[in-house]
């Protein structure tokens, strides 16, 4: 949960919790048109703290097992230690205000001192021989060796769900023969990204980690910032590899939890037979570049003001939808909502044209090794079937698919091999009837008039 709620901050930013229940409120009633906090008050040496709604974030419940029963719950964010040192002791100062028995306004002030345990605070360390190779003592500190170890059925979980992508995807062909089986097996996985890698597990990459690999890069490296959150790191290296491999397919066409969420709602919406929109392949060309540009402008904001880039970076719908389950502000749960909204009536509209996770991964994967989709030389001319069936537009009119728009969905595959349908195999037959095989009734003009 504090990965869930930090995401997308600042690196220096601080998080307080505030919780209580008491006869006053200390947030009290209307946050939304208040001016300032006058229930609490924080101090910290000579320096008096004043809140700000904005700061704060009310929180549904607390999420700490055998949590105590608090009636008021609340994060207070603070923008790097220049407002707030948590290394440092400070005070909550709690506001009453009341009246004396005369009628005139009486204000109590009552104090709270707080200071942080020493066993949550990490003191610098000789080098040790793990620095050699690029383990320092910060990342000693860190702890990330028992975050891995505290997670060992989660990583096994998602290590065998990715075992089994790469098997799916090494073995597209023979799960492309039968319809039935590809269908169920790509609704399934869908299934199991959405909810229990991303909103049980909260395995969602996103941008900033993307920004952030790039910054350690050419920064200050460090195997802390990679290694940090198990399943985020697996997925990382898996994504990477799978760049090398197969291009931007992997992740994005299986393994984003967003993107899943599209699709499954854009496959119902085609169950109920919602109407679906058509954008013309100029258009199309055209659309798609602007999750590059808004990857190239996020980079170069980052190297600018990381504080810039991470304001930019709430492009991304994943924080509301996926990580917090749209339990945060409306605002940000009202984006998510229309763009879920808009994959009803264009299959994976965030994905195809404004996601910069997707342009990055894009451009990173165009060097991919292999290109395992087939195709037919009828394929382009005269054959447009998958072109019309490719639910993304990632077949071009030449019948050349576009690697860097595809999203390894199978469908143009399992058209490929399906005799019933595939205008070319159709024709074929055709052709072959006089050699014992028969043609389905009128299998051969559907064809024609499908591909035409």
């Amino acid at each position: 949960w504090y990965n869930q709620y930090t995401a997308g901050r600042a690196i220096d930013d601080q998080i307080v919790l505030v919780a209580a229940s008491g006869a006053y409120t200390l947030f009290g009633g209307d946050l939304d048109h208040a001016d300032a906090i006058t229930g609490i008050e924080l101090a910290q040496g000579d320096r008096t703290i004043k809140l700000s709604p904005k700061q704060l974030r009310l929180l549904p419940f607390l999420h700490a097992k055998k949590a105590p029963d608090l009636a008021e719950r609340a994060l207070v964010f603070f923008k790097g230690s220049h407002e707030l040192d948590p290394a440092q002791p400070w005070q909550a100062h709690v506001l009453v205000a009341g009246k004396s028995g005369g009628g005139a306004p009486l204000f109590a002030r009552f104090t709270l001192d707080y200071r942080l345990p020493a066993a949550y605070l990490v003191k610098t360390a000789a080098p040790s021989a793990d620095a050699a190779v690029g383990f320092g003592a910060s990342d000693q500190g860190l702890g990330w060796r028992a975050l891995w170890r505290a997670h060992p059925l989660k990583i096994a979980i998602l290590v065998v769900a990715l075992a089994v992508l790469s098997a799916i995807l090494t073995l597209q062909d023979r799960l492309s023969r039968n319809r039935r089986l590809h269908r169920w097996v790509r609704l399934g996985f869908l299934c199991w990204t959405l909810v229990w890698l991303g909103w049980y597990a909260g395995a969602q990459l996103t941008i900033v980690n993307l920004l952030t690999y790039l910054h350690t890069l050419v920064t200050d490296f460090r195997w802390s910032y990679v290694l940090a959150d198990p399943l985020v790191a697996i997925l990382s290296v898996f994504t990477l590899a799978g760049l090398l491999v197969w291009g931007r397919a992997p992740f994005c066409g299986w393994l984003c939890p967003f993107g899943a969420l599209q699709e499954l709602a854009n496959t119902v919406a085609r169950r109920v037979r919602l109407r679906q929109l058509d954008i013309p392949e100029a258009v199309h060309r055209r659309l798609i570049w602007l999750k590059y540009l808004l990857f190239l402008g996020l980079v170069a904001a980052s190297f600018l003001s990381w504080n810039l880039a991470m304001a930019g970076a709430e492009v991304e719908p994943f924080k509301a939808a996926i990580i917090l389950r749209f339990m945060t502000e409306w605002p940000m749960v009202a984006y998510a909502l229309a763009l879920i909204a808009a994959s009803l009536f264009v299959e994976r509209f965030y994905c195809r044209f404004a996601c910069p996770l997707g342009g990055g991964l894009a451009l990173l994967g165009r060097l991919h090794i292999l290109a395992p989709l087939k195709r037919r030389q009828e394929c382009g001319s005269p054959c447009h079937l998958c072109e019309n069936l490719c639910p993304v537009g990632a077949i071009k009119r030449t019948g050349a698919i576009d690697y860097s728009e595809c999203f390894y969905c199978l469908d143009c595959q399992v058209t490929y091999y399906d005799d019933a349908t595939c205008p070319p195999l159709v024709w074929r037959r055709r052709r072959e009837r006089d050699e014992g095989g028969s043609l389905v009734p009128g299998a051969a003009d559907a064809a024609k008039g499908a591909a035409q």
